[in-house]
């Protein structure tokens, strides 16, 4: 029985596209998970908490993201041009 050369076959690097549409899947996969998590977490909190605690829940989210966009809002430049003038 002849004995057979196998020498493991050198893999050769994803080309550019197989990268590509590689990490345009797994975008899409973690997108399409963000989005059904709204869609998974609305009727256990509304079914958990209550119409008093949810409407406080709703309440206090919707202040938080307000807060966030006035903090934010115009603070990067000067963040940038602040750090650039200290270092």
């Amino acid at each position: 029985m002849p004995q057979e050369d196998t020498k493991p076959v050198a893999s050769q690097p994803p080309s550019t596209h197989q990268r590509f549409a590689k990490d345009v899947i797994i975008v899409g996969l973690a997108t399409g998970l963000v989005a059904l998590s709204g869609i998974l977490t609305m009727p256990l909190l509304t079914r958990t908490l209550g119409a008093t605690d949810y409407g406080i829940w709703a309440q206090s989210r919707a202040t938080s993201s307000i807060v966030l966009l006035v903090v934010g809002l115009g603070l990067p430049l000067p963040m940038i041009l602040g750090l650039s003038e200290s270092v």
